[in-house]
């Protein structure tokens, strides 16, 4: 039986990664990323940017030259660019085991070259991994090895598809905690289930977390690529799974009400949040 938990402040005050005056950028985290697809590129700009602005120091970002050309790319300035083509993806494995963690999924399409993709390089991981997404998709089709300290990130839709039902709604949530833990015990990850409220399970405990903060206004295009950036940075930084899913969710709902406070949750927008992490990490002691 699951036990419940519902996430405060005080819970994530304590978990924020260790800053050093010493550390250099790669001490700081380096994050992998391949996200985005040709018109799909806003995935790859708000996942990247929550990467960097959750601490990280550097992210890589790789793209399939054939499918996203430069010239539809908008990432921050920062962001490092390494273009591959799938025909040579045994090349790249170097630069993925160079990072402190990888994120993969978010808006790569469902190609056939993204699903060889996918099996090819997410076995061979030694570093964790923020699964999200497209990512998501091909998994449930039919999984594959994980590295140590995944997370996954599904929707209702994509836990239905995971768990292979045919349709979940916000009512089934709860009852349905104990198969997501199974799953999640399963497959080694730590669970991120987002909704009102968001579930996060891991099978290093028999604890439901639960985070009820944020805002009408996150239901819009891009939230969870900047969660899912937003995850992959704590990594990064050296925390585990289950602390970085639990402050990461918690300060990506904070973000959000600020974000609401702002814009208004009618007019609020993904990267809306991403302006609002500074203040969102001060609240918090971060």
């Amino acid at each position: 039986m699951l036990n419940s938990k519902i996430v405060t402040e005080i819970d994530i005050q304590a978990l924020a990664p260790a800053l050093s005056p010493t550390q250099h950028k790669y001490q700081a985290g380096a994050v992998t990323a391949w996200t985005g697809s040709a018109g799909m590129m806003g995935a790859a700009s708000l996942s990247c940017e929550a990467a960097l602005r959750s601490g990280a120091g550097y992210v890589r970002w790789l793209y399939a030259q054939d499918e996203a050309p430069l010239s539809t790319c908008n990432l921050p300035v920062e962001v490092v660019h390494q273009g591959f083509r799938h025909t040579n993806r045994k090349e790249m494995l170097p630069i993925w085991t160079s990072g402190a963690s990888c994120l993969m999924g978010c808006g790569l399409g469902r190609t056939a070259a993204v699903e060889a993709g996918l099996r090819e390089w997410v076995p061979q991981l030694q570093v964790p991994l923020v699964l999200d997404g497209d990512g998501l998709f091909f998994f449930a089709k039919a999984p594959f090895v994980l590295p140590t300290g995944t997370i996954f990130t599904p929707h209702l839709g994509e836990l239905a598809r995971l768990l292979q039902k045919p349709h979940l709604t916000q009512n089934q949530v709860e009852s349905i905690l104990p198969e997501a833990m199974a799953f999640a015990q399963q497959h080694r990850i730590c669970l991120v289930l987002k909704g009102c409220p968001t579930y996060i399970l891991d099978p290093t405990t028999t604890t439901a977390f639960r985070c009820d903060g944020g805002s009408p206004g996150m239901a819009t295009a891009g939230t969870g690529d900047v969660l899912a950036g937003l995850l992959a940075g704590l990594l990064a930084q050296g925390i585990s799974p289950i602390h970085a899913a639990i402050s990461g969710v918690f300060l990506h709902q904070r973000a959000g009400e600020y974000a609401a406070r702002e814009k208004t949750p009618r007019c609020m927008i993904a990267s809306d949040l991403l302006a609002q992490f500074p203040s969102a990490f001060r609240s918090t002691g971060w």
